[in-house]
């Protein structure tokens, strides 16, 4: 018995039990009294019968006589053994290499069987399952799982479901009762306690506001909302006025104390968690399932195109062309993902209309500007929440300081194509197709005095692995 898988197809194969062909003689009465008179000529004492055929009288002298012996003295044996025989008319030595051999195939057969039937068995409990839902964080979702049962998947099913409106009843500014909202609608110097999710979070905020130098930015609601007005008023903001604007949100909004999961409003601005939240919620609903279910091989969780891969096997991933928007058009890179998370962030899809010209959504909170460098931008890293707020990173930043900034965070790879198609990739970017990093004189490898990550991606040390 062997067990196959290919492309995704379990196939079951039992091979042939094959046994060595014994021989078998018929005794019939002619030949056991010819036996017999030679027996007597030579002196030998004529053998004894049982049920009409021969049984050797003195054993040792032939070497499956003892074995012949005991089997013929178990009680079960003495009593079926004749009966077989006068059935099948056949003497006993060869009815006894006869028997063995029966039942080392049948032993085998069994064998083969009681393997099969477990392998089968697995097969039909541990099956791939793929849900869809609408409207999930303005988006759809869709959860693929491997090596769980149907009713398990079933209740995975559920339990994804029930962390992602737990987790954005923390984070979402949409919602009018999440605690972020609460938070928000707080008078500058007033203090809430908060989960210590929420928390966590506004901390690794304030980390990622650092490390990229402003180009992320949870204010930057206020520079959303003055464009948009520009869009009603079909006028375009002036620079000088985005420019003050910036310099307003560049200032604290919170102060988080850990100890106490004590929030302090330090100002009036509105705050929105977009570029973050999502992979946030994605790594919660991985590590919440894997929790529950040990036995899951794969769970592959893709919220509006931001996915988290957990469990012990690899997912492909295919990335779209940004260039190309025909559907069904080939896609410029596939990567292999292994408990890590991947997000891509553009402006090909998104924009602010003003008279005849389209800005992206994506605005630069450091001068207020539209980010009009980079098309789009995918990231892969260890965890889902990283790749989420670096791909709108890396569409702020100027894509050799973003290259150098991802090369710069353990585990991270980056895959930035420009306005006018120029591919940018980090050097270690894991695609099948990689394209060799651009030697421009601004592109490399990040310093040594490079800060490293202080996000969840110190926290993995997981490495690409094969499928």
């Amino acid at each position: 018995f062997f067990f196959q898988a290919e492309d995704g197809i379990r196939d079951y194969k039992v091979t042939g039990v094959q046994t060595c062909a014994l021989p078998i003689c018929q005794g019939n009465q002619e030949k056991a009294e010819a036996q017999k008179a030679e027996a007597q000529k030579e002196g030998v004492q004529s053998p004894k019968t049982v049920e009409g055929r021969s049984v050797p009288h003195a054993p040792g002298t032939d070497p499956f006589d003892e074995s012949a012996t005991w089997l013929l003295k178990h009680p079960f044996a003495s009593a079926l053994v004749p009966r077989i025989l006068s059935m099948i008319n056949l003497d006993l030595r060869s009815s006894y290499l006869l028997l063995l051999g029966s039942l080392f195939a049948l032993s085998s057969m069994v064998t083969s069987l009681c393997s099969f039937g477990q392998e089968f068995l697995d097969a039909r409990v541990s099956s791939r399952f793929t849900f869809h839902h609408e409207n999930v964080l303005g988006s759809s979702l869709e959860l693929h799982l491997e090596g769980l049962d149907a009713d398990e998947a079933k209740r995975a099913e559920t339990l994804a479901l029930q962390t992602i409106d737990r987790l954005s009843e923390l984070f979402s500014s949409y919602s009018k009762t999440s605690e972020f909202s609460d938070f928000c609608r707080l008078e500058i110097g007033e203090s809430m306690v908060a989960s210590s999710e929420l928390c966590q979070l506004l901390k690794r905020c304030e980390a990622w506001q650092r490390v990229s130098e402003g180009a992320f930015q949870p204010a930057v609601e206020l520079l959303s909302r003055r464009w948009k007005e520009g869009v009603e008023q079909a006028r375009t903001p002036e620079p000088e006025e985005l420019l003050q604007l910036a310099k307003r949100i560049s200032k604290p909004h919170w102060r988080v104390e850990l100890e106490t999961n004590r929030l302090t409003r330090c100002s009036e601005e509105p705050l929105i968690l977009n570029a973050i939240a999502k992979g946030t919620i994605l790594d919660g609903v991985g590590e919440v399932l894997q929790k529950e279910f040990l036995d899951l091989k794969l769970a592959t969780i893709n919220i509006g195109g931001d996915i988290r891969i957990v469990g012990d096997q690899s997912q492909v991933v295919s990335i779209p062309d940004p260039r190309k928007d025909a559907i069904g058009a080939s896609p410029a890179q596939r990567v292999v993902l292994h408990n890590q998370g991947i997000a891509t962030s553009g402006v090909s899809e998104r924009y602010y209309a003003i008279g005849n010209h389209r800005y992206s959504h994506l605005i630069d909170p450091r001068t207020g500007r539209t980010c009009d460098k980079t098309l789009s931008a995918t990231v892969i890293a260890p965890d889902a929440e990283t790749a989420d707020v670096l791909a709108t990173i890396c569409c702020v930043l100027a894509p050799a300081q973003a290259i150098r900034l991802v090369d710069a965070l353990p585990g991270c790879h980056a895959w930035i194509v420009t306005m006018i198609g120029d591919p940018w990739v980090s050097s270690d970017w894991p695609g099948q197709e990689p394209q060799e990093p651009v030697t421009k004189g601004a592109l490399g490898k990040a310093e040594d005095k490079s800060e490293a990550s202080p996000f969840r991606s110190e926290e993995h040390t997981s490495e690409l692995q094969s499928p």
